[in-house]
């Protein structure tokens, strides 16, 4: 008796075929992963941190510019975006993370100095936003702002590794120091996720004082930048500011100064919104 083997080997053919084409398929979906898919999310993680400073920087932009208005209440409002752009199916969008600090007593900047006659001046206010972006290819990202000074780095570091992208609202020239308070009037807000934060910035009032022959200024840095603020009068004042830590905070003491100018913002920091 004779028996046709044939349909079993094309059969046999079929299968290793088709093991094959599912070999080759997952060899390069693999080759995809470990190579496309990671510098996919470099970029885009690379791009969204560019995208996250923007936006706060046009935080800071907006309240410089208000200070040019006549009228009151001056509202202002920016979008952040939390989340890196995602690719469908394959990975999803990595989250981030945004902290709003109002003034309060743990968390300020003091100016204090003693006009000619004997008169104790004192000044505070503060501001703080921290976003925090929960890479996955590159290491977790911070952009800071603290009453105009804007620094970024890594979480949860030493402050002083941390880099300055934008110098603190003041200016010292001839003399004269010229410096904003921002004082948010707020409560303190945290949010965790992956789509954008509508921010509103509600100027309630800006509050201008002059004085002459101030002397000595001392300016007490009780606020999460105190390093970064004490490091940028230095530079300000061309090193005729004097240093001091005081506890985890800093002391900044500028002698000679000719007259004090304070420019005084109490607004109200809100998260609106928060959109997938």
């Amino acid at each position: 008796m004779k028996f046709n083997i044939g349909g079993k080997e094309g059969g046999v053919a079929e299968i290793l075929g088709f093991l094959l084409v599912i070999v080759a398929v997952f060899i390069i979906f693999d080759a995809f992963m470990n190579t496309v898919v990671p510098t996919s999310i470099s970029s885009a993680e690379a791009q969204h941190y560019s995208d996250v400073i923007s936006q706060i920087f046009q935080i800071k932009s907006g309240i410089v510019t208000s200070t040019s208005v006549s009228f009151f209440p001056y509202s202002l409002y920016e979008s952040v975006d939390l989340g890196t752009q995602s690719i469908p199916i394959l990975v999803p969008p990595s989250p981030g993370q945004i902290v709003i600090i109002p003034y309060n007593d743990q968390n300020f900047i003091n100016v204090s100095f003693q006009t000619p006659q004997g008169q104790a001046v004192s000044f505070n206010g503060s501001t703080y936003i921290g976003v925090t972006l929960f890479n996955r290819v590159y290491p977790q990202e911070a952009i800071y702002f603290d009453n105009g000074l804007i620094a970024t780095g890594y979480p949860n570091i030493n402050l002083k590794n941390l880099s300055i992208l934008s110098n603190g609202i003041a200016d010292y020239y001839n003399g004269t120091f010229s410096i904003y308070l921002i004082s948010d009037s707020g409560i303190q807000y945290s949010y965790s996720g992956t789509g954008s934060v509508g921010i509103s910035v509600d100027i309630n009032s800006i509050a201008y004082d002059n004085y002459a022959d101030s002397g000595t200024l001392n300016l007490s840095l009780h606020d999460p930048l105190s390093y970064l603020w004490a490091k940028f009068l230095e530079n300000l004042t061309h090193g005729n500011t004097q240093i001091e830590k005081n506890g985890q905070y800093y002391e900044a003491i500028i002698n000679n100064v000719s007259n004090v100018r304070i420019v005084y913002i109490n607004l109200n920091i809100r998260i609106l919104e928060a959109l997938s």
